[in-house]
């Protein structure tokens, strides 16, 4: 008689080993789970979406909170934490786009260093220079289009 284990996630036979993951205590036990390296893959995506979205918003309060009473928008593009999301790369383009749709801050440098794109055409960049929601408009208007949101 051979033993086929399972991955207890989503019930295929282990052929690949990926984790074994321990549950947190509950009285005097612990469950241990099986996962196969798919699940596990997944399970590891999922942590870090989760990661990347939790430093963007601390990243993201802490540049706006410390610049919130300057008026002067170089401020806020050099402050280190927006320098740090520009440095995280396409990977925050959905969570800025987001964050635009919710509540628009001044994300469009960011947004242009990010993707080397600006969807303002270049015969209205002075037209929509300052302007906050014909600007995020825009950009929202790109992400659909480019499938970021």
């Amino acid at each position: 008689m051979s033993i086929n284990p399972t991955c207890d996630r989503c019930g295929s036979e282990l052929k690949e080993f990926g984790a074994i993951l321990l549950s947190p205590p509950s009285g005097k036990s612990v469950d241990k789970f099986h996962i196969c390296t798919k699940c596990y893959s997944i399970i590891i995506e999922e942590i870090n979406k989760y990661t990347i979205k939790e430093k963007f918003r601390q990243l993201s309060h802490k540049c706006h909170f410390d610049t919130r009473l300057s008026s002067n928008l170089n401020d806020l593009i050099n402050h280190p934490a927006y320098q740090e999301i520009i440095s995280m790369g396409t990977k925050v383009v959905p969570l800025i786009l987001i964050d635009l749709m919710e509540d628009p801050k001044w994300w469009f440098y960011a947004l242009k260093q990010i993707t080397g794109e600006d969807p303002v055409p270049e015969d209205k960049k002075e037209e929509y220079e300052g302007y906050l929601y014909e600007l995020t408009t825009l950009w929202l208007e790109w992400g659909r289009k480019n499938n970021y949101i």
